[in-house]
């Protein structure tokens, strides 16, 4: 990755945001646990990306912060419901998955970034 990024903390993210600092921590918890970011201590210390943004699929983040790419547990392990085999709520909620999926998979953190550029500068005209 490109040294010349700042990192970014842990309590101003989370005010930029406008969530908690403990919730933020947590998801940057797994993010580094799955390679995405990568920590720096000291007082300039916090998060910065450890890969490309480029290189950063949406479905993989996805996956990683909800466990599964299912929308429901039920998805996952039909097991763990007795109705699985006739219900049309997992069904349904299979179908979703896939299309959330199919429509994440050509996204990259990149791309979410270029977004958010072209969202700023037309709030701003």
């Amino acid at each position: 990755m490109d040294d010349s990024e700042e990192p970014v903390s842990v309590g101003f993210l989370a005010q930029r945001l406008g969530v908690s600092k403990y919730y933020l921590e947590n998801l940057m918890l797994i993010m580094k646990r799955n390679g995405f970011v990568a920590p720096s201590r000291g007082p300039k210390g916090g998060y910065s990306l450890a890969r490309y943004p480029a290189d950063i699929s949406l479905p993989e983040v996805f996956t990683a912060l909800e466990g599964s790419e299912n929308l429901a547990y039920c998805g996952t392990c039909p097991d763990s419901c007795p109705h699985s085999d006739y219900c049309a709520s997992r069904d349904l909620f299979k179908l979703l998955s896939g299309a959330m999926l199919g429509a994440l998979s050509s996204m990259t953190l990149k791309t979410m970034a270029e977004w958010q550029v072209l969202k700023l500068r037309r709030s701003l005209s």
